[in-house]
């Protein structure tokens, strides 16, 4: 199973359905148990994307690449959640080693991806080419 964030928010797909649909890029395996988070979150699945959250985040980039002034103050809204936001709640929650500071408003896919390919508690699984 995999989870999947589109304009309908999150939803919990198979790796099958995924690879048909040609929208996963790449695939690492958490080895510790993510799905307790996955179900507190669970009345958050299908409830929509967080376009303003991500736009915010984009200004946020945006203002700190010409101004070098950091905005503290990521804009969330509940139950809705951008791709790499719901990821990295998920993992916060499951007290992955390597989160204990992240605060998943502010995680970017690059962020994730890091903590994915230096980690010991995730494993490289396929890198699909379409």
């Amino acid at each position: 199973m995999a989870i999947e964030i589109g304009p309908e928010g999150p939803r919990i797909i198979s790796v099958k359905q995924l690879l048909q649909e040609q929208v996963y890029i790449e695939a690492y395996q958490c080895k510790i148990d993510v799905w307790p988070a996955i179900r507190s979150m669970r009345d958050d699945l299908g409830s929509g994307y967080d376009f303003l959250g991500l736009f915010w985040n984009i200004v946020r980039l945006i203002i700190y690449g010409i101004f070098r002034l950091e905005i503290l103050k990521p804009v969330h809204f509940i139950s809705k959640w951008f791709c790499s936001e719901f990821c990295s709640e998920i993992l916060i929650r499951s007290q992955i080693p390597g989160t204990e500071d992240w605060r998943s408003s502010d995680i970017s896919p690059a962020d994730l991806r890091k903590l994915y390919s230096k980690s010991d508690h995730f494993e490289y699984v396929f890198y699909p080419s379409f």
